[in-house]
């Protein structure tokens, strides 16, 4: 499930607002989304993030135990 986050991309939001928390945020809802969804079994979800994104992915992975596999491409530590 790829996504904008809030204020970056094609989704509504002011970029001025973003933050670490509203990216996890926005982040752990998609990963809602995606786990409630019919098709998707969610035993078997992972996790893609890059840039700034794979420091968010890291971080929801930390909080997401149901999450089996992670990548991260050219994560911004």
């Amino acid at each position: 499930l790829p996504f904008d986050f809030r204020g970056c991309g094609d989704s509504e939001g002011s970029f001025n607002d973003i933050t670490i928390t509203s990216k996890l945020q926005d982040a752990m809802e998609a990963l809602k989304f995606i786990s409630e969804h019919p098709s998707i079994d969610p035993s078997r979800l992972g996790i893609c993030g890059s840039s700034l994104g794979g420091a968010i992915a890291c971080l929801l992975a930390a909080q997401s135990p149901q999450t089996k596999a992670i990548t991260l491409l050219a994560p911004f530590f």
